[in-house]
């Protein structure tokens, strides 16, 4: 049998997207993929993205005080893993998207599409200004 056939088109309801599927791919594989490549690339997330400005008109960026790579990286996995119940009785949860299992094994491109998306939003509403607390304008 070979791999192209054991892969199977997924016609999930709740997507609009239909990706192909294959039923033995490590469910980590995603996860796994995208935090390794983070991993590689931390230099630069920490130097440039997790950088934080005492004054909005100014350029002087600094590493953050509050948001480090190493508790990112952690929560992250955590979030995609585990995740967080919902409000529900079904046992249901929140996790971080990383990705189609799919038979390219390229899904995991969207799963950091969707950490980049995530770093994108966090900058602009609390790494830049070192805050914790979520900003109410």
């Amino acid at each position: 049998r070979s791999w192209e056939s054991s892969c199977s088109n997924n016609n999930n309801n709740n997507s609009k997207y239909n990706y192909q599927t294959c039923p033995n791919t490590n469910e980590n594989y995603n996860i796994n993929k995208v935090l390794n490549y983070l991993d590689e690339h931390k230099a630069n997330i920490q130097d440039r993205i997790l950088q934080s400005s005492s004054s909005r008109n100014t350029n002087d960026a600094e590493p953050s005080k509050e948001f480090l790579y190493d508790d990112f990286r952690e929560a992250l996995e955590w979030m995609a893993k585990e995740g967080v119940e919902k409000q529900s009785d079904n046992g249901d949860k929140f996790l971080f998207y990383m990705g189609p299992n799919n038979c390219n094994k390229d899904g995991w491109h969207i799963g950091l599409a969707n950490v980049a998306a995530f770093l994108a939003q966090s900058m602009t509403m609390s790494i830049h200004d070192d805050a914790c607390d979520e900003l109410n304008w």
